[in-house]
């Protein structure tokens, strides 16, 4: 089922038992919270907002260019050591968790280039917010 559907559609076009059909709408629900969350969010707001000067999108943006390049490095580190206490029998999940940290582990190189692009190349310090990224 989506949110676009309703739970006697997704029956009529499915052979899911509803015990399923009840777990995709809890799973649906909890979507449509985390749509209205961002929707909510003041970031979001600043973003969507036509009136927002261009000036503020690009602090906005520069600051989460800045962000990831400060906790990356840190994340995927902690991350393969992570995957690397996985039970050694969990033979697809290391391979699933260390591909999607391999992807991932380019992040920080391109938000640096795209700093570099903005003519920014301060990367000292970053906000509590992305600290406590990298520390969890």
């Amino acid at each position: 089922m989506n949110v676009y559907e309703s739970a006697s559609q997704t029956a009529k076009r499915t052979a899911y038992p509803e015990a399923s059909l009840q777990k995709f709408r809890m799973l649906d629900d909890k979507v449509a919270e985390v749509f209205k969350a961002v929707e909510a969010w003041e970031g979001w707001q600043i973003i969507s907002d036509p009136k927002t000067p261009p000036a503020t999108l690009l602090a906005f943006v520069r600051e989460i260019y800045r962000s990831v390049c400060w906790y990356q490095p840190h994340t995927t580190e902690a991350s393969f050591h992570m995957i690397g206490r996985f039970p050694k029998g969990e033979v697809r999940l290391i391979q699933s968790a260390a591909a999607h940290k391999a992807e991932e582990a380019e992040h920080g190189l391109w938000a640096r280039e795209d700093m570099a692009k903005l003519g920014e190349q301060d990367l000292t310090l970053a906000s509590p917010a992305t600290f406590a990224v990298a520390a969890v």
